[in-house]
């Protein structure tokens, strides 16, 4: 029996890999710089691949903040370094693994209206959360769930269609397109739960049910945000294996993976080992692929598309791959203020808007830029949620109701005033 249970073990361990140990990061810590140049921006980012630190927020102009995670074997070495550059740095966050061990508590249990054993406010498996979709497309009269493509690792990328009925406009929004986001895929359930169920029988909700179909991937990149849960909280890109003959690092940032003027040297890079590798070839990985057919397969149709990810409170226009500013930009800044706006009542978190490429940075290959340039989408954004670094990317599960409150304002603000505007 005892030699049964070992073969059936390494079976397990040959089919699925062995476990590895999950990644700590104790003393590591996030150090916030204010450069006082473009200059020095330069050489801080060129020290940073020196000791392999990992940028969380790159300046926006010269009056903001360059956010940096440095491992505590480097740590020394990397701010006697800042000094000598005379370079101005406080430490912004203390601990990240102590962040870490306290993101997940929560104080309430906000349950769905589909199952009551799926809190709301979380943070989930994607197991979990694939099954809860199930759920809700069983218990609404207004949700399907489909699947949109598969994953590097086969994981089914899932998304729902909020619809009641008839010929309309429609509302793509996704999240989870960067595996360490997780707030961007909790707000999306919570989004879900709101228009496919309507907890609260919100007239609003049933107004923008009327008016548009919705279409909710909460997970864009599920082997990557499974792989950030069970071995490293900082994983941001997909779990592809590498292209390259050395064969030495794993995945491609899939927000640099689309095909509408893919270019690594915008932005990206086509280095394997980097956190921006864009991939051989535009739309090399079968996510970006997946999402892309399902902007396509709804053209004409697809009215908006709104990219979520953390962090930053901001709303995005593109372009990503070039400074240029698109021809109907008035009705772009229109509408996303419109949503920011609506956002900052609820929780008073201040929104800004601005454009990919001239706000926040250049970087070509990404979903918001295809969704329009490839797809048709006119109004696509790329709406990074909170919060503005205090926690950075590991938001306290606390925060995900709030977000999701005020996210959830923004949008049908959005919607009403784009149902307006376009006179639909």
């Amino acid at each position: 029996m005892r030699s049964f249970f070992l073969l059936l073990l390494l079976a397990v361990a040959f089919t699925y890999g062995l476990p590895s140990s999950k990644k700590r990061f104790d003393g590591n810590q996030v150090l916030r710089i204010l450069p006082k140049s473009s200059d020095e921006i330069l050489k801080i980012v060129d020290m940073g691949k020196k000791y392999n630190v990992d940028i969380w927020n790159i300046p926006k102009s010269l009056n903001s903040t360059l956010d940096i995670h440095v491992d505590a074997h480097n740590l020394k070495e990397f701010v006697a370094e800042l000094k000598s550059l005379g370079t101005n740095y406080m430490t912004w966050i203390e601990d990240l693994q102590k962040l870490i061990e306290n993101e997940n508590v929560h104080s309430s249990h906000v349950k769905s209206r589909a199952a009551a054993s799926f809190s709301l406010s979380h943070y989930h498996s994607n197991f979990q959360i694939s099954n809860h979709l199930d759920a809700v497309a069983l218990s609404s009269r207004y949700a399907t769930v489909h699947t949109a493509g598969h994953s590097v690792q086969g994981r089914a990328i899932k998304y729902l269609k909020v619809s009641s009925g008839g010929s309309k406009k429609a509302i793509i929004i996704d999240g989870g397109i960067h595996a360490r986001e997780w707030i961007s895929t909790a707000v999306v359930m919570y989004l879900i739960d709101q228009l496919a169920m309507n907890p609260d029988n919100n007239p609003e909700i049933t107004s923008m049910l009327q008016k548009f179909d919705w279409y909710l991937l909460p997970v864009m990149n599920p082997d990557g945000y499974e792989y950030s849960r069970t071995n490293n909280r900082m994983w941001r890109k997909n779990r592809a294996t590498s292209h390259s003959i050395t064969g030495t690092c794993t995945g491609v940032d899939l927000n640099r993976n689309f095909g509408f003027h893919w270019n690594p040297a915008i932005g990206g890079s086509r280095d394997e080992c980097e956190e921006t590798f864009a991939g051989t070839k535009a739309f090399s990985e079968p996510e970006s692929r997946a999402v892309g057919h399902l902007m396509q397969s709804i053209r004409g149709q697809a009215i908006a598309y709104l990219n979520l990810h953390s962090y930053g409170q901001l709303w995005l226009w593109p372009w990503g791959y070039t400074t240029s500013l698109p021809s109907d930009l008035a009705d772009l800044k229109h509408m996303a203020g419109r949503g920011a706006a609506a956002i900052y009542p609820s929780h008073h978190a201040h929104y800004t808007t601005g454009g990919d490429a001239t706000d926040l940075y250049p970087a070509a290959g990404g979903a918001d830029d295809f969704a329009k340039g490839g797809a048709g989408i006119k109004y696509s954004y790329t709406v990074e949620l909170r919060d503005t670094g205090r926690h950075g990317f590991v938001l306290p599960a606390s925060t995900i109701i709030p977000s999701g409150e005020e996210t959830l304002k923004g949008i049908i603000a959005f919607a009403s005033e784009l149902y307006a505007y376009e006179r639909l």
